[in-house]
């Protein structure tokens, strides 16, 4: 009996890590280019109210884009990146 309510709390601890909010929210830009429709989807850095540029970051200095998923990006048709061939489909 104390193995299943140890189950029991150890996937009920694994659903309430999951529901919290992430620091970074998912966010998805869509658009067009080169003929070809385009899907990026990444994580947003939060703000949560700061200030960033010029007291949380100096002018000048990078700011993280974002942690909590990898970016992906897909493109419905092959295209040309800065002359190299990116094929259709998942990145």
């Amino acid at each position: 009996m104390k193995s299943v309510f140890a189950l029991a709390l150890a996937v009920a601890s694994v659903f309430a890590a999951n529901a919290q909010e992430k620091a970074s929210p998912a966010r998805t830009a869509t658009g067009v280019a080169a003929g070809s429709d385009i899907t990026i989807n990444y994580s947003s850095p939060a703000v949560k109210g700061r200030v960033i540029w010029g007291d949380l970051v100096q002018m000048g200095e990078v700011w993280r884009a974002g942690a909590d998923e990898a970016t992906t990006f897909t493109t419905a048709k092959d295209i040309q990146v800065q002359g190299q061939l990116l094929p259709a489909g998942y990145v």
